[in-house]
C-alpha cells in the first residue's frame, strides 16, 4: 500500500508538467482524474484501489495539488480489468476509462499479459500509465526500444521478473542450507508450482536452469491454468 501511495504521489508530481503541456483528456475543472485498474472483484484490484484510494484523500484533505494559480483534487475511477480471466475485458476497461470516464492517468495492473495489452490501449490515447503489479521485463524494455510510443509508461512496482527470480533463489539456498545442516539432507528435493502464465514459466524456466547448480533437486514441476478455480 505504501508504494502505491509513493506512486500516486508521482504520478501527481507528473501531472504538473503533462497539465502545463496540455496533455491528457479532458476532465472537470480544477479535477485530475485518475483510473485505477485491476481485478476489483480479487485481493490485488482491492488493495490497489485501498492504497490510491488512501493517497487521494490526504492529497486532497492536505489542500490538492496546486498547478500554476489553480488548485486540484484528485479524482479515482475505479477500473475493474476483470485481467485474471481476459485479457481482452482488460484492455476494454482500460479504453472505456479514458474514452469514456476520461481518465488522464492509469495505474495499476498485475497480469503481465493483460497488463501489456492495457499498456497498448494507454499508449495509444497518449495516457500517462503506471504498472503497479506486473513484472515481465518486455514492460519496461518497450520503453528503451521505441521511446516515442512508450514514453508514457512507469513501472512503480514491483522489481522486475528477472530480480524476483533471483530474491526467490537467494530464499532458497538459505533454506537448503539450514535443510542440510540440521537434517543431514545435502540434495534437498524442490517441487515447482506456479500458474501457466508469462511470469510463472519465466520462474519455471530459471529454476530448471539454476536449482541443480545450487545442489538442489527438482522434483516436480507444476504448472496450473491462471484461470482454475480450485
Amino acid at each position: 500500500m505504501k508504494l502505491l501511495t509513493y506512486g500516486l504521489v508521482v504520478l501527481l508530481v507528473i501531472s504538473l508538467v503533462a497539465a502545463a503541456a496540455g496533455c491528457g483528456t479532458t476532465a472537470e475543472p480544477n479535477e485530475i482524474r485518475v483510473g485505477v485498474a485491476g481485478p476489483m472483484s480479487y485481493l490485488m484490484g482491492e488493495h490497489h484501489w485501498y492504497g490510491a484510494d488512501l493517497a487521494a484523500k490526504e492529497i486532497n484533505d492536505a489542500g490538492g495539488i496546486k498547478i500554476g494559480d489553480e488548485t486540484y483534487d484528485i479524482k479515482l475511477v475505479k477500473v475493474d480489468t476483470n485481467e485474471l480471466f481476459s485479457v481482452p475485458d482488460a484492455s476494454s476497461a482500460v479504453e472505456r476509462a479514458i474514452t469514456v470516464d476520461k481518465v488522464q492517468f492509469i495505474m495499476g495492473g498485475i497480469r503481465s499479459e493483460a497488463v501489456a495489452a492495457m499498456q497498448e490501449v494507454a499508449m495509444d490515447n497518449k495516457v500517462i500509465f503506471f504498472g503497479a503489479g506486473a513484472s515481465d521485463v518486455a514492460l519496461c524494455t518497450k520503453v528503451s526500444d521505441d521511446y516515442d510510443r512508450y514514453k508514457y509508461w512507469f513501472r512503480v512496482t514491483p522489481i522486475n521478473g528477472q530480480y524476483l527470480a533471483t530474491v526467490g533463489f537467494l530464499l532458497l539456498h538459505m533454506a537448503a542450507q539450514e535443510i542440510r545442516a540440521e537434517l543431514g539432507i545435502m540434495q534437498p528435493k524442490v517441487a515447482l508450482l506456479a500458474e501457466k502464465n508469462v511470469f510463472g514459466d519465466t520462474i519455471v524456466a530459471a529454476a530448471k536452469a539454476q536449482l541443480p547448480n545450487m545442489g538442489l533437486q527438482v522434483a516436480g514441476t507444476w504448472q496450473p491454468s491462471p484461470n482454475a478455480t480450485d
